[in-house]
């Protein structure tokens, strides 16, 4: 990441290690934490974190006293810090992040706060949203079962092709997107295989502007400026 770059994401990022967004002004010093754990796993991404530094986050602004997921613990917004609230979207940045990472004894303790809380509901975010092939993270994290990641990667490829299709629709409807490219990453660095491969070349030769997706994202700037930590990823590979 370019000096510039983390000096700009440095105001973001608050006494936890977690990733907020700013209030529009004149409240702007203050954070919002609604994404929070979404961009906070999407820097941890990229971001070759030392040691335990991810393992420290995820305890001191993600786990709430029951040791349950939510969206930043300390957030000033009820349902901030409620469990029930943590989405797909914050779950996919959080288990890439882990996914992408080594398997090291921080890792693994990650994984198995990921693994014990899905399988309370093995079918769905906490909030109720649905996670079917999206299980191909939980084989990457543990990296094992190489044939079933071949099978749910197929869910890739659909989703490439619905990204593609939505965003020539709607040029602005971008959410998914960083999801689908996040997924895409981390398929090339662990365990790729040839749906992984056809995903992103669908994606890459198909989509209108991936880069265009994500600048449109984080556009405001009250928001973090991930799509400027992902550019270089996303001209490499996408």
């Amino acid at each position: 990441m370019k000096d510039e770059v983390r000096f700009k994401l440095i105001k973001f990022i608050d006494k936890y290690g977690a990733i907020g967004h700013h209030h529009a002004p004149p409240n702007q010093d203050k954070f919002e934490y609604g994404d929070s754990a979404r961009e906070t796993g999407t820097y941890f991404i990229l971001e070759a974190w030392t040691k335990n530094a991810m393992l420290h986050v995820l305890k001191n602004a993600f786990l709430d006293k029951d040791g349950s997921l939510c969206r930043h613990k300390y957030s000033e917004v009820d349902w901030h810090r409620d469990p029930k609230e943590f989405s797909r979207d914050q779950w996919t940045a959080i288990a890439c992040a882990v996914a992408k990472r080594r398997v090291d004894t921080h890792s693994l303790e990650m994984r198995n706060i990921l693994l014990r809380e899905q399988l309370k509901h093995p079918f769905t975010a906490q909030n109720g949203d649905l996670i079917t092939w999206e299980w191909n993270l939980y084989y990457r994290m543990y990296r094992r079962r190489y044939w079933w990641v071949c099978i749910l990667d197929f869910g890739l490829v659909v989703n490439s092709i619905i990204r593609v299709i939505k965003n020539r629709i709607k040029s602005d409807d971008v959410g998914d997107d960083i999801n689908q490219t996040s997924m895409l990453y981390v398929a090339i660095k662990v365990m790729p295989t040839p749906f992984s491969w056809l995903a992103r070349m669908i994606y890459k030769y198909f989509h209108p502007g991936v880069q265009k997706a994500w600048d449109h994202y984080y556009r405001h700037p009250e928001n973090p400026p991930l799509n400027l930590v992902w550019r270089e990823t996303i001209s490499k590979w996408f």
